[in-house]
């Protein structure tokens, strides 16, 4: 039995493995270092263009995030729920969120998957991830 199924995307030009039995990799893990894992995202983040700083924390299980700092406060206040109910996966992503647009006031699926232990990109969509715009958070100590 073969670990590893290659699925051609001719359409796009890719290669995508998928794994036959992707709870293997998890069954050796102790849950300690799993839901170390999973806490990797908690902390204070800072979008790319530095208009929004928000602090993802746990809750229930689950990840959400508030907007500590927003550089025109009109929009949103300090404390507004932006992010919620993401939950991490065995894949090391945090998936079946949703995220709030303060601009529009609509709620968005999403998606978040750590790029490095101070990098962290948040993919917001409708329906599907490929009709979707990713957004890059650089991590900020909790003490600047």
């Amino acid at each position: 039995m073969k670990t590893f199924v290659i699925v051609g995307l001719c359409c796009l030009g890719l290669s995508l493995a998928v794994s036959a039995q992707p709870s293997l990799a998890m069954a050796h893990r102790p849950k300690a270092a799993a839901a170390e894992t999973a806490d990797a995202i908690l902390g204070d983040w800072l979008d790319d263009k530095q208009t929004v700083r928000i602090r993802v924390y746990r809750e229930h299980g689950r990840y959400h995030a508030r907007i500590v700092w927003l550089k025109d406060a009109s929009i949103s206040p300090a404390g507004t729920q932006v992010l919620r109910n993401l939950r991490h996966d065995p894949a090391g992503k945090w998936r079946d969120g949703r995220i709030y647009h303060p601009r529009t006031g609509s709620w968005y699926d999403c998606r978040c998957t750590l790029q490095s232990p101070l990098q962290m990109q948040v993919r917001a969509y409708i329906g599907t991830p490929v009709f979707g715009k990713t957004v890059s958070f650089t991590r900020v100590n909790l003490g600047s």
